[in-house]
């Protein structure tokens, strides 16, 4: 009994301090991601230190599709996935209801 006792006060640190890791990163995440729609194009950026940046032009836009797994539907977050001409792609993650989102595209192209 006095071995699984210490093995709990070794491990319950070390899962406290993961999801603390994970709670920061995701927060990191979510305030440096921007997702914009305008007349022209849509874009996407991210990135705290390094930047990514994806956009596509609306006339090039050939499909939009929504990705969301059973938590995330039942959360109302997914992802929204804009295929452009070729192998282009722009992609809005972690986005709020997203069906309305791709309505939203689609009224624009």
């Amino acid at each position: 009994i006095i071995f699984m006792m210490g093995m709990y006060s070794v491990a319950l640190p070390i899962i406290g301090l993961w999801f603390v890791f994970i709670s920061v990163s995701g927060a990191i995440i979510y305030y440096t991601t921007e997702f914009a729609l305008t007349n022209k194009k849509v874009l996407s950026k991210s990135g705290l230190i390094s930047r990514s940046t994806d956009e596509l032009q609306l006339k090039k836009i050939e499909g939009v599709d929504v990705r969301q797994g059973i938590v995330e539907r039942m959360l109302g977050y997914g992802s929204v996935v804009l295929s452009g001409t070729g192998s282009q792609k722009v992609v809005f993650a972690g986005v709020d209801n997203p069906l309305s989102i791709k309505k939203l595209i689609d009224s624009k192209i």
